[in-house]
């Protein structure tokens, strides 16, 4: 709440100002505030292209807030640390961030900017790029350091390029599982993704995984323990906003049975604020069982 009035109070401050107001170092008001908005950014900036967890945690808040295009705000910074975690397993990112004003009052000030991103698959290669605009509000705490409590962008693209990243998300997905890099597959999940296999699959008597942890360990891990060379290789997209559906084959061998399966199946995909959140699986379950069985 203490924040929210002081955003509003900030233009009404600001106003009341004078090129004779000075801080406590004798320095003018205005020129304080022109040093900030020379050094803030940039080394949030320099945080963020660092790719480096514990880097970029380290300029923010512990009551910190984003609110990114296409998904939920994530709040605190236990929170956002598994968000930014999951973002940086999957991708390698760049942002150009540019300052249009500030606006500063006692130890808050608030950023205008404007912003252009290129994330790169690690699984992949895949370069999804981006550019709108944006809110900062910074916060000097007890130890004298800025650091941002608030962030909130917008992207200015069009509808089908937030489809197109819906669509690269998955693409990844598929990628790292080829390649067996499964720990990035588990980081371009939601902490809550709804995982169900097809009705009258095997597997599907844990349905639904709820979360990477269940997934992983609960499917994954006993598909691994059970079967032979398997892939999932993706043929067909269609893409309708943050819905992705995939047309491809399974080949596979069970282990206990030596018989092996090439069968088509459709994944129904949920991207949400970038990540995975659901899953539903569609495929031929009465060849599946078969090949268990014979």
């Amino acid at each position: 709440m203490r924040l929210f009035v002081i955003i509003l109070g900030l233009t009404f401050l600001t106003a009341c100002s004078n090129s004779a107001d000075t801080d406590a170092t004798g320095a003018s008001a205005g020129q304080h505030d022109a040093d900030l908005q020379a050094t803030l950014l940039p080394d949030y900036l320099e945080r963020i292209n660092s790719n480096d967890l514990d880097t970029v945690m380290a300029g923010f808040t512990d009551d910190v807030v984003f609110q990114a295009p296409h998904g939920p705000e994530v709040a605190g910074k236990a929170a956002l640390r598994e968000w930014i975690g999951g973002y940086l397993a999957a991708f390698d990112t760049q942002w150009i961030k540019t300052s249009q004003d500030m606006i500063v009052s006692g130890d808050y000030a608030i950023e205008r900017y404007a912003y252009q991103s290129t994330d790169t698959s690690k699984a992949n290669g895949a370069v999804h790029t981006d550019e709108g605009k944006g809110l900062i509000v910074y916060h000097k705490e007890s130890d004298g350091v800025w650091r941002v409590a608030r962030d909130a962008w917008s992207t200015d693209l069009p509808i089908e390029a937030a489809s197109n990243e819906a669509k690269t998300i998955v693409e990844t997905a598929y990628a790292a599982v080829a390649e067996g890099d499964m720990a990035t597959f588990a980081g371009l999940m939601t902490r809550d993704i709804v995982w169900n296999e097809a009705e009258g699959n095997p597997y599907a008597d844990k349905n639904p995984y709820i979360g990477p942890d269940a997934v992983m360990t609960g499917l994954f891990a006993r598909l691994a323990e059970e079967w032979d060379d398997f892939s999932a290789t993706p043929h067909e997209y269609v893409v309708d906003s943050d819905r992705v559906i995939v047309f491809g084959r399974y080949n596979e061998t069970y282990k206990a049975t030596g018989v092996s399966l090439d069968i088509p199946f459709v994944h129904s995909w949920t991207v949400k604020d970038g990540k995975l959140a659901a899953f539903q699986q569609y495929t031929d379950t009465a060849a599946l069982v078969a090949a268990m069985n014979e």
